[in-house]
Parts: structure tokens; sequence; C-alpha cells
């Protein structure tokens, strides 16, 4: 190819020419794991998986062993991750609903021990979806069937109802401001919501640029989110949410890495030591969630992370 086109082919991958190119990390072993979070703690790559009801940690060689193996603990279907203070925190929920469906896993990370479970024990059913931790250690959590945001203190495990509102429809990814001021909630179909945290009002106009949000995170008055609620694999990716300076306002909605070829539907990402880790290939479309089967076994690849260094 020649340099121009060379230049234009990755203008259009990252929506503009400022960022670095990104790299991609091959993470091999069982391909069918398809995985929907991420967290790094130490170097040390997790991911939860919603297909073998696992959790795999991968070491700083990118060597895969199980943090904990399928079905371990009653753990399944896992989904959002957060690693903090030598602690690793899991949701997990079952295909089928029962009492017992949803619970929030917390691990010792070296010693691989089961902490604590926190279980929502209601007849409602629930699609717990993401987590976020604050400085004291209050823990915030979406649940997208029942458009809500919970919020548990770690010490007792009191689960109690944080925010709930119409345009909080469907909430997905979630995180904090560096000040613990605002919480970042994603609602699939109004947008990125920010709350204040200490009176749980939503202080932003509904935003439409900002639909089909998956996982995201905060840093210096930006948000990093993985998009992918379109059918088209070009108009799934990263985009950037420049925030105003009280974080309570979006100012501009920038694309950085779309339509990637190595995406098959990206879900979430971490930052670590400076860089962007983001989970480019769930491959949760091959997966059909309700027998919990892989479609086609032939398509499966090895898992693709990319890592975009963060200016």
């Amino acid at each position: 190819m020649p340099f121009k086109l060379r230049f234009l082919f990755l203008c259009a991958l990252l929506g503009s020419c400022t960022q670095e190119t990104p790299e991609v990390v091959v993470l091999s072993g069982e391909k069918d794991v398809i995985p929907e979070g991420i967290a790094i703690y130490e170097g040390n790559i997790f991911l939860s998986s919603i297909h073998k009801d696992k959790i795999v940690q991968y070491d700083k060689s990118n060597k895969a062993t199980d943090f904990i193996r399928s079905g371990e603990f009653e753990f399944k279907s896992g989904i959002g991750l957060f690693a903090k203070d030598d602690l690793l925190f899991a949701l997990t929920n079952k295909l089928t609903l029962d009492p017992l469906s949803s619970s929030l896993f917390v691990f010792d990370i070296s010693k691989h021990e089961l902490v604590k479970r926190i279980s929502w024990t209601d007849s409602s059913g629930h699609l717990l979806n993401d987590l976020t931790i604050s400085k004291t250690n209050q823990i915030f959590v979406t649940d997208t069937d029942q458009n809500k945001v919970y919020k548990i203190d770690y010490s007792d495990g009191e689960i109690k109802e944080f925010a709930s509102d119409s345009t909080l429809f469907a909430p997905n990814g979630i995180d904090l401001s560096d000040d613990n001021q605002r919480l970042f909630v994603a609602s699939t179909t109004f947008g990125l919501r920010i709350i204040d945290l200490s009176t749980g009002r939503i202080v932003n106009p509904i935003s439409p640029e900002t639909t089909g949000i998956d996982g995201m995170k905060y840093i210096d008055h930006k948000i990093y989110a993985i998009v992918n609620g379109d059918r088209d694999p070009k108009k799934r990716g990263l985009i950037m949410i420049q925030l105003s300076e009280q974080d309570d306002r979006i100012e501009r909605v920038e694309p950085i890495l779309m339509g990637h070829p190595m995406m098959d539907v990206p879900t979430t990402l971490a930052i670590y030591e400076g860089y962007l880790y983001l989970l480019a290939n769930s491959q949760m479309d091959n997966l059909n969630q309700e027998t919990n089967e892989i479609r086609n076994p032939s398509k499966l690849t090895d898992t693709h992370i990319i890592k975009i260094k963060l200016k």
C-alpha cells in the first residue's frame, strides 16, 4: 500500500492523526472465553468469562492461567471487574433467573481466595453490569434490567438504591471522577449521565451523541468510552468525551479508534501506567446467551487487547 494510503487508513482508524499507533496484544489460550470485563493489577490482566463462568489471569508475559476455575465458588457468567488494594471485585449473573442469580464476588488476588460474596436475593430479575469503587470503598453497581445504580458499603455489604431515573434507562458502564464528586453512568438509550455524588441528582442534559456506550474510564476531565451499540462494526470502537472543568457537562465528543480490524464487539477498558487497555474482541455475537452455546466455533480467535498511550 502506498504511504499516503497507509496514512489515510490509519487516520480513519484513529479518528485523527494525533494519537500514536495502537499496539495489539494477543492473549493466547482458550478461544471460547468470551470475555466481557477487564481489570489490571500489578501488571496482570484479568478477564471475566461469560461463556466459561470463570476469571482468567494473564501474567506480564501474557501466560494464561485460571484465576478461578469454571463454576468455582458458584461463579456464573462473569461481567464487570474492578481491582483495588489486592482485591478483585467481580459481578456475575446466571443465564436463568433465581434468587441468587446476581452477585458481587470479592477475591484476594494474592491468595486466589474468595473474601466476600454479596448477592441480590429479591425476586426481581437483575443484570448487574459494571462497577466502580470510591476512595472510601463505596461500591457503585449498574443494574441494566432494573434501570438503577446501587451503592454498597464494603464494610457491611448492605445494598442500597442510589440512583433511579427514566433517563438512566439500561445503565451500563460506570466510573467516578478523580475527586469522587461525580459519578458517570452510561445509559444505553440516553447517553452519558453525570450524577452529583452528594445529592444523587443527574446534572447534565440527555446526550444522544454518547448513546450505545459500554465500558468507560475517567481521567483528567475526559471519559474514554467503548461504543458498541451499533450493528455496523465500523461504528464500534473508542471515543473520548471531553468534560467541563467542573465535570458537569459534555463539551465535545471525539472518535479515537473506530472500526479497527481486530475489534469484534469491544466491551470494556482499563487504565494502567499511562495506557488504555481496550478489550477489543469479546466475540459476543458468536455466543447464544440464552443457551450459552457458541454459534460457530470455527470463527473463534485469540483474545485481542488494544493498547493506546494516553497523552
